[in-house]
């Protein structure tokens, strides 16, 4: 489906790339995206030990049928800006009553998505 004609979905992305701005940066010296926070790494490099320290634990196993295999590893690739899930918007009236626009009509769903999309790029500029 085309961004155009569903512009919940242009707000997603939008948001995606705001959450993953706030979690990586650009480093400078390689040019590859690499994470903002110091203690967020530590805590991922430590998970990759972990995890390297179990998958090595297969090493033993697999000598017994293919003995030149010295040690077993993985090489981690976390995304963390994938985490953000797609949900749905919701909207509060001037009444106070809150709706999800996914249950408004088509027109109105539209209407409100651009309407927010672009605040969304008049608030990044």
């Amino acid at each position: 489906m085309n961004d155009y004609n569903d512009p919940n979905r242009m707000i997603f992305k939008t948001l995606k790339l705001i959450f993953e701005d706030e979690l990586y940066e650009t480093d400078k010296t390689t040019g590859l995206k690499k994470l903002k926070s110091a203690d967020l790494q530590s805590f991922l490099d430590s998970v990759d030990t972990k995890i390297n320290e179990s998958v090595n634990k297969l090493s033993s196993f697999s000598r017994k049928f293919i003995p030149t295999i010295n040690s077993v590893s993985v090489e981690t690739d976390y995304d963390l800006s994938s985490g953000l899930k797609e949900t749905p918007i919701k909207v509060r009236d001037a009444s106070g009553v809150s709706h999800y626009l996914g249950n408004r009509g088509f027109g109105t769903q539209k209407e409100c998505s651009w309407q927010l999309w672009i605040g969304q790029v008049k608030f990044q500029t």
